[in-house]
């Protein structure tokens, strides 16, 4: 009988690892499509030279389409084309959960810059 009670036990403890093990590897997964998606904004300021309207609507909709519309961007620097070589500073809102035990955790802020790198006119 204790043999048996003690078989239980060390299931259930091990069942419990395996989860915790699980849901600690979907929130690094998480935390790493965070990433990706700031090096994609990289992308698009450094393409259409500043946080423009174009910019965004690129951002947002890949944010969508990848990721649900998870992540909230925030401009530091403003709006709008800059000049070629001007950083851009701006802030990935990025709302922390646990999927797979559902507990919602302190939303991550990621900085991020990138540089203009589109010559002409700015406004």
């Amino acid at each position: 009988m204790r043999s048996w009670i003690l078989n239980i036990a060390t299931l259930i403890i091990f069942a419990l690892l395996i989860a915790a093990l699980a849901a600690s590897a979907a929130y690094w997964a998480q935390r790493s499509q965070a990433y990706d998606f700031r090096q994609y904004v990289d992308y698009q300021i450094q393409r259409n030279g500043g946080l423009t309207a174009d910019a965004l609507t690129e951002i947002n909709a890949y944010n969508q389409q990848k990721y649900g519309g998870r992540y909230q961007l925030e401009s530091e620097s403003g709006n709008g084309t800059k000049p070629y070589g001007t950083v851009i500073n701006y802030q990935v809102k990025v709302p922390e959960r646990l999927t797979l035990l559902n507990i919602k955790l302190t939303p991550l802020t990621i900085r991020g810059s990138a540089v203009s790198l589109v010559r002409g006119e700015s406004s």
